[in-house]
């Protein structure tokens, strides 16, 4: 307040608390939305990352079990865990079927082959329990004759 011509005290309006006030509000505002998006963005690549580790575990088990089957191992390999921190990885191989010479990608004899369908699930685990899963299945063409060649017929994502 400040004095006027007769001596009285004149009141002026001041403005500046109600902008301090709306800038403040104006500034929480866009730090909220930011620290959203913020939050968002970091839980995308969380579980962009999970996905990732999870297809190559299941990629692992499906790579593992073709090495067996050129051994001439036909059991399914199970539960090969691949370690990490904090999510351990591991994979299984939860279907092994041996297809008939429908399965067939090459032109050989089909006396001197083996076709097989191979699906493998990659998971990763957090305190004993799946937090996420990628599976993986191939159609495997492996040639007897030594050395074992192996080919890849189909292979798909799921």
């Amino acid at each position: 307040m400040r004095r006027g011509r007769a001596g009285r005290f004149v009141r002026e309006g001041g403005f500046a608390l109600p902008l301090t006030l709306f800038t403040l509000t104006l500034l929480a505002v866009l730090t909220a939305a930011l620290a959203g998006m913020t939050t968002a963005q970091v839980e995308t690549s969380r579980l962009a990352d999970w996905d990732r580790k999870a297809l190559h575990a299941a990629e692992a088990g499906l790579e593992h079990q073709i090495y067996e089957l050129k051994r001439g191992r036909t059991t399914p390999v199970d539960g090969q865990s691949l370690g990490g921190a904090p999510l351990e990885a591991r994979y299984r191989v939860t279907r092994l079927v041996s297809s008939g010479p429908g399965g067939m990608c090459t032109e050989d004899l089909p006396a001197q082959k083996q076709w097989w369908e191979v699906t493998a699930r990659g998971e990763l685990l957090e305190g004993g329990n799946v937090v996420h899963s990628r599976i993986v299945w191939a159609l495997v063409e492996i040639r007897l004759a030594q050395p074992p060649a192996v080919t890849v017929c189909r292979f798909e994502w799921r």
